[in-house]
């Protein structure tokens, strides 16, 4: 019986490396697979980032457009307008209607060029 002791002393010590090193093994996999989890989130997050960034300048360029656009029909207009007899009254009120699109359209283009129409930036641009 006194034989038996030590060997069962032997396994059970055998069995805890066992497990201490199982258990170790498992960490590192873990960490290894959660590193990879997190790098894989990141690389995912700046994709999206970046086509949000894409996104928000098509924005600001279309609008951009719209009101260069805008601004361009209503010169447009207001010219067609100042061609033709002068003496008529109603031609006075349609380019005085004109001129206050013109400027409406100028105006919103101004302000779009300082920043004021457009949407809020990411706070990291």
């Amino acid at each position: 019986m006194a034989t038996s002791k030590p060997n069962s002393k032997t396994n059970s010590k055998a069995s805890r490396k066992s497990t201490k090193s199982t258990s170790a093994k498992a960490k590192t996999t873990k960490s290894k697979t959660s590193s990879k989890k997190a790098l894989e989130a990141s690389s995912e997050l700046e994709r999206v980032r970046a086509e949000a960034h894409q996104l928000e300048s098509l924005l600001e360029e279309e609008i951009l457009r719209d009101a260069v656009m805008t601004a361009r029909v209503a010169l447009e207009q207001l010219k067609a307008d100042t061609h033709g007899p002068p003496f008529e009254r109603r031609r006075g009120i349609r380019l005085r209607d004109k001129a206050l699109k013109v400027e409406r359209a100028f105006n919103r283009l101004r302000a779009l060029r300082r920043g004021e129409l457009l949407p809020e930036r990411h706070p990291e641009d």
